[in-house]
């Protein structure tokens, strides 16, 4: 709107087929900051030894979770990104990349939301509450869920893979890449993206509590 072009900070991030790849995606200006401030500087891929190369990795991971603030759980959820983003260097992205690749991004997808689940906690025994709530099936009841949890479960898993091929891709890059529209474009564009406008706000306010997760970094 004000004539400032910003590198792009978000790539499709949820279909991504390994660890690495999602680093790639998600928080991307974050992740060139890590590399070009932490990761070079530590000896980048010029080290002696494959271990030392497989260190300096993992530290870039733990840092840049501290670098989101100084709790536990921070540093908890960056040692644990760190340890597979090593295990993705030692071998384990070649040999995952043999079994397709859905199966890689359901496994992607579930390494990433336990480590958000890591993330959202305050502190290490609301962590360890919400890991064992989580892998508990024997208490799940379908009947306790809020019936708003549905439809939004829906539009998160539709936004996060529903690029995945080339059609939807045209559709996306209409949408998100497109520089130049047509007057007619405008006329339906505008009124769609108010009314997404509208409701989003409207959902919030009657979410009651809903405290901007950056307040905590």
């Amino acid at each position: 709107m004000m004539g400032f072009h910003y590198p792009e900070n978000f790539n499709m991030p949820y279909i991504s087929k390994n660890v690495s790849e999602f680093w790639k995606r998600w928080h991307i200006t974050l992740g060139d900051f890590m590399m070009n401030y932490l990761y070079i500087p530590l000896g980048g891929n010029r080290t002696k030894t494959k271990a030392r190369n497989y260190f300096n990795l993992w530290i870039v991971f733990l840092l840049s979770g501290l670098w989101h603030g100084a709790s536990w759980t921070f540093l908890i959820w960056g040692a644990f990104h760190g340890v597979f983003i090593v295990l993705d260097k030692i071998g384990t992205k070649k040999l995952l990349s043999h079994c397709g690749t859905l199966p890689q991004i359901i496994l992607t997808f579930f390494i990433v939301s336990v480590g958000w689940s890591i993330f959202a906690c305050d502190s290490i025994s609301k962590m360890g509450y919400v890991l064992k709530a989580l892998f508990n099936f024997n208490k799940l009841d379908i009947y306790t869920i809020e019936p708003i949890f549905v439809p939004v479960l829906c539009c998160a898993v539709f936004f996060a893979f529903f690029f995945e091929n080339k059609l939807t891709k045209r559709i996306k890059d209409f949408f998100f890449a497109k520089s130049n529209y047509s007057l007619a474009q405008h006329a339906f564009l505008f009124p769609a993206m108010l009314i997404l406008l509208v409701l989003s706000i409207a959902h919030i306010i009657a979410s009651g509590y809903n405290p901007f997760i950056y307040f905590r970094f």
